[in-house]
């Protein structure tokens, strides 16, 4: 158990309750985002937003989310979460590349965090990192299946593969102590969307449509 203080107000926390430490982990420890890196995150779920929430306070530049429904990049858009978003449902991979490189001085970006859940992105993920590039693949919680990869881009990109699972009650705790910096930018509580126990059907609904940004149940 961990006591919040005033600073950490229970809506915000929950806002990133489970992704927050997860991003902790990946983003921060394993990948180690660093100071005017161009980063690109595939996903805009709460794991995603997150991805690319971290990525702003280690001072990434440009922060490009890539995801759908049309609505969570527009809630990232109003929130001032990433610089640029692209919409899977509207933009052809190809696209999406060319995107990624007009933004990133044609080379691709410094790190990709792959936080879709869908395997078909770690293989996107290959193809939008710059040579020299790193992909954290920190989305595929469940076991989704294979998915064709071109493991040349691997190796004639020097690309560096990293993976992170879950989290610990460290990166918990690190998450929360962070919190202060993610309030002074980001409108968390703004995340949020509640429901009563009675409607959890609803709120399951909404989450897997992709149109709020945290279900949560209040009792």
């Amino acid at each position: 158990m961990v006591r919040l203080d005033d600073r950490q107000p229970s809506r915000a926390v929950i806002a990133l309750g489970c992704a927050g430490p997860t991003v902790v982990h990946g983003l921060l420890h394993v990948s180690q985002v660093r100071t005017g890196e161009s980063v690109v995150v595939q996903g805009a779920g709460p794991v995603g937003l997150a991805a690319a929430m971290y990525a702003h306070l280690a001072g990434a530049d440009p922060v490009i989310l890539i995801g759908a429904p049309e609505g969570r990049l527009g809630l990232a858009a109003r929130l001032g979460v990433g610089h640029e978003w692209l919409d899977i449902e509207r933009l052809e991979p190809g696209e999406r590349l060319e995107r990624v490189r007009a933004r990133t001085g044609g080379r691709g970006a410094d790190l990709v965090a792959e936080c879709a859940g869908v395997p078909a992105a770690v293989s996107e993920a290959l193809d939008l990192a710059r040579p020299g590039g790193r992909v954290l693949v920190l989305g595929q919680y469940t076991d989704r299946g294979p998915t064709p990869l071109n493991p040349h881009l691997i190796t004639r990109k020097q690309l560096t593969l990293l993976g992170s699972w879950a989290f610990s009650a460290a990166h918990y705790v690190e998450y929360l102590r962070t919190l202060p910096q993610l309030l002074s930018r980001f409108p968390l509580e703004q995340l949020v969307t509640e429901f009563p126990l009675d409607r959890a059907q609803d709120a399951l609904d909404a989450a897997r449509a992709g149109t709020v940004g945290k279900a949560v149940l209040v009792p």
